[in-house]
């Protein structure tokens, strides 16, 4: 069961009644839970101006409905939201009820038949459920009640509303009466060709509710997981009971259209059912699944997979192959072509992959194959998401095969148009001459238009002092403080122009004349207490920051930091 997380107990009571429950979470008390069939109810007493019995019943992470006695009688109070703060908090703090069967278990008939007349008169909607319980329940009577539910449910609901909602949309009468037809199901007697009529007529009923709804959003997704428990449940009166006649077609037929429309999940269960049909219906099913493999989307490929799933034994090349177009998963495919030889057609597959490449898994088979060659090629021509990650493998592939002076041109191509600090680390590991290298490179960026940060960030690499202050110098404030701060504290700056620089960023930092302006501004300053010493870091201090004395913030903020 999925616990109920703090949002979607936000969302049942909203915003405002969430706060107001906040107090009284510490006045809730006698605090209980119990499985019920809808889920688990919590109970609780909460203490406002009376105390105020209080509950909510929950199921996988979610709210079905709350109630609570006091005058406002929404469900959605605040006493509520205290109680669902709770839940979500420590579920654990509910003690557990005696369970509901031992209860009802201790009861002699007498005694339960007055406790079912006492709850029939106070909600006599329920006498149609005991009646089902009876197995007197009717076909008609489950239809009604199921198209009546998905009309209740529909009404109002808009395509807006269903995208906002991050879980399948929630009914009680639908979630009731699934809860309903799962127990008939369990108790359905072999044999009992009426009954079992009837509740295919229930699961047809509630596959036809699913596919209206969807039609009139012209939509394809939000109750699958009613479609799928209606399908479970068909499967299951076919495995374990007799259908006959027209409802065992229209439950085939119904079955087939849901494979038609992609819902169904072809898993042990569906492969369970295919089992137990005739060999008649068993074959159409097949050839439906032999035509949808024959597809395009993600239709094709599950009907595929349930297809050789119903073959048995195992797969061949042929299948696999299938299966890996059918998924549309170029990248995955263009391997196993690989592996087995077909580099030509690997590589035309790994041409419209738009994303990275596993160019390291393709080596092996490609260097087998005598093509590496071709994948090196394809290396090169990629243009798109992962070409750094494709020439930083083949910059690793020429050094690997002492191809050096390949590595060395393709590292120098790459440094120089890209911000990647592997390139830079590649041009340095294969370079027979890294100093000639590395001026040559400087003098390169330094007349290329916005390669800054770059021309920095290699000085800094390099620990070249005093290029990195001439270039932080001359690019004022168009580069952030933290680059300048690093500069100053290079080891090979001179103590003088790591105080310039220091003083400079301090003083810009500042400007925004506020005190967290003020103590970033005293944080740049703070190393120089260790390379200058404490006396004469106060007195340039002072000397930069003469407005201290007006300003308390800015003074109390440089004391702090031992700089004044």
């Amino acid at each position: 069961m999925a616990r109920l997380s703090e949002q979607a107990a936000r969302r049942w009571v909203g915003p405002r009644e969430w706060q107001k429950g906040q107090p009284y979470l510490r006045r809730l008390d006698d605090l209980s839970q119990r499985q019920a069939a809808r889920g688990t109810e919590y109970r609780a007493v909460a203490q406002g101006q009376r105390r105020y019995r209080v509950s909510a019943t929950v199921r996988e992470g979610r709210v079905l409905d709350a109630s609570c006695t006091c005058p406002v009688g929404s469900g959605a109070c605040k006493h509520v939201a205290a109680l669902l703060a709770q839940v979500a908090q420590d579920p654990a703090a509910f003690d557990a009820d005696q369970d509901l069967g031992s209860v009802l278990g201790a009861l002699d008939r007498p005694a339960l038949e007055r406790l079912v007349r006492r709850l029939l008169a106070r909600a006599p909607e329920l006498e149609e459920l005991v009646y089902a319980q009876a197995g007197l329940t009717s076909a008609d009577d489950l239809t009604s009640r199921i198209e009546a539910a998905f009309a209740d449910f529909a009404e109002g609901l808009t395509l807006d509303e269903l995208l906002d909602l991050e879980e399948e949309p929630a009914s009680e009468e639908l979630d009731l009466l699934l809860d309903e037809l799962g127990t008939l199901l369990e108790e359905l007697d072999e044999g009992d060709e009426e009954q079992a009529a009837a509740l295919a007529q229930g699961y047809l009923a509630l596959l036809d509710g699913v596919q209206a709804f969807y039609e009139r959003l012209d939509i394809d997704f939000g109750l699958d997981g009613v479609a799928q428990e209606a399908l479970a449940g068909l499967y299951s009166l076919f495995t374990h009971a007799e259908l006959e006649g027209d409802v065992r077609e229209e439950a085939l037929e119904a079955i087939r259209l849901e494979m038609t429309s992609g819902r169904v999940a072809y898993d042990e269960d569906f492969r369970g059912w295919v089992l137990v049909l005739r060999p008649d219906e068993q074959r159409e099913v097949q050839q439906l699944l032999e035509s949808l493999s024959r597809g395009s989307g993600p239709r094709q490929h599950a009907a595929l997979r349930g297809l050789l799933d119903l073959r048995g034994g195992p797969r061949s090349d042929a299948d696999e192959e299938a299966l890996l177009r059918a998924g549309h998963s170029p990248s995955r495919l263009g391997l196993f072509l690989a592996q087995r030889g077909r580099t030509g057609e690997a590589v035309q597959t790994l041409q419209t992959v738009r994303g990275p490449l596993p160019f390291a898994e393709l080596r092996g088979p490609f260097e087998r194959a005598g093509a590496l060659a071709e994948l090196e090629q394809l290396a090169l021509s990629r243009t798109s998401v992962g070409r750094d990650e494709a020439r930083l493998w083949l910059h690793r592939v020429y050094l690997g095969s002492g191809r050096r002076e390949q590595a060395h041109a393709l590292a120098w191509q790459e440094v120089v148009s890209s911000n990647r600090a592997e390139w830079l680390a590649a041009l340095k590991r294969g370079s027979v001459d890294w100093p000639a290298d590395r001026e040559t490179l400087i003098t390169r960026l330094r007349g290329q238009r916005g390669a800054q940060q770059r021309l920095l960030d290699l000085l800094l690499a390099e620990g070249l002092a005093d290029q990195a202050f001439e270039l932080v110098s001359d690019a004022g404030d168009t580069l952030a403080p933290v680059l300048a701060l690093q500069v100053a504290a290079l080891p090979g700056l001179s103590d003088e122009r790591a105080a310039l620089l220091s003083v400079q960023v301090a003083q810009r930092l500042a400007a925004g004349r506020h005190r967290r302006a003020y103590a970033e501004a005293a944080t740049a300053l703070q190393p120089l207490l260790g390379r200058l010493g404490q006396r004469e870091t106060r007195q340039l201090v002072a000397a930069a920051f003469p407005e201290s004395s007006r300003l308390p913030a800015l003074r109390d903020e440089l004391r702090k930091a031992g700089l004044l």
